[in-house]
């Protein structure tokens, strides 16, 4: 069988969110378990044949926990006891999904795993997705170019911590990976060495140091290896933030079967929690976009176009 995994960790202790720090505690935790019900449940109704489940280290309070289990999502208690680094670090509790992955990888059997984050909603299938994984690890490149500032914080973080390693470093997403048990437990093998030599000093360690950076400068010495395949053709990142909007027309026009949508934690994914517990469903692509504040995938009327047109008839 095939798992479809959230990882979520929770704790007073931690900041929680480095992307939501005007909310309180119990505002973060109410977010994310909406979240949470979003993600989970959309994967659920496109994959019924799958495990799907919410892997955590809290008790699921109400009515989250009463959703999760009518839509038939399981939820495991595993404890954050691995892959921990200070509460000062800005993505502590992100790490959280190295500790998830381990415990997926070596007391779990099933064939293929694919772990998403809490703030992305299934559209269409899987099946073609877990077809590709038969053939090997899957990322997702989210294509910054070498000088963008977050993927320059990972070529830092290999010139500091592995001086002697001169080859490429490629910046995958932390919201997706897809892979069978045994391509993950040596995937694993790889983080275990990176994490274990970037923490060997924490006090060297930026504090804003992620899960990203060490999946990435694992990816470096897994491809001496064994091939990574790009996962683009199942997920996109969307941005919709007024000051910041990267989007993409691949909701309708060769469509992807995620869509992870970062900015919309608390506006978008919130109606749309809404939505489902009124429906038990969710709508369809051409409408659903409207939630987020995305595009349509449809050419808008340009009058130079037109004009042009019009020209080129009359010429006729």
């Amino acid at each position: 069988m095939n798992a479809i995994v959230n990882a979520f960790a929770f704790s007073k202790e931690h900041g929680n969110s480095f992307q939501l720090v005007e909310k309180t505690d119990d505002e973060k935790l109410n977010l994310y378990m909406k979240n949470i019900v979003v993600s989970l449940t959309s994967a659920k109704l496109k994959n019924p044949a799958d495990e799907v489940m919410l892997i955590t280290n809290i008790t699921v309070p109400q009515p989250y926990a009463s959703l999760l289990d009518e839509a038939g999502i399981s939820v495991r208690k595993v404890p954050f006891d691995c892959y921990l680094v200070p509460k000062r670090f800005s993505w502590s509790l992100a790490f959280y999904k190295l500790c998830v992955l381990r415990y997926l990888a070596e007391q779990t059997e099933y064939e293929k795993i694919l772990l998403l984050d809490t703030d992305t909603i299934t559209m269409h299938s899987f099946e073609h997705l877990w077809k590709e994984a038969e053939h090997g690890l899957m990322l997702y490149n989210i294509n910054h170019a070498y000088n963008h500032p977050y993927r320059g914080q990972i070529v830092a973080c290999r010139d500091k911590f592995f001086p002697e390693c001169k080859d490429n470093v490629v910046h995958y997403g932390g919201e997706f990976l897809c892979a069978t048990r045994e391509v993950l437990s040596a995937w694993m093998e790889e983080c275990n060495h990176v994490f274990s030599t970037v923490m060997a000093d924490e006090n060297a360690v930026p504090e804003n140091i992620g899960d990203e950076e060490i999946s990435a400068l694992a990816a470096v010495f897994y491809r001496k290896k064994a091939p990574i395949y790009e996962a683009g053709a199942y997920i996109y990142r969307y941005w919709t933030f007024k000051k910041f909007y990267l989007i993409s027309t691949n909701t309708v026009s060769n469509p992807v079967c995620i869509w992870h949508l970062p900015g919309e934690k608390d506006s978008g994914i919130l109606r749309m929690y809404g939505y489902y517990v009124k429906n038990k469903s969710y709508p369809a692509p051409e409408k659903a976009i409207r939630y987020f504040g995305i595009a349509k995938a449809k050419r808008p009327l340009s009058w130079h176009s037109l004009w042009h047109e019009v020209k080129k008839r009359c010429r006729k």
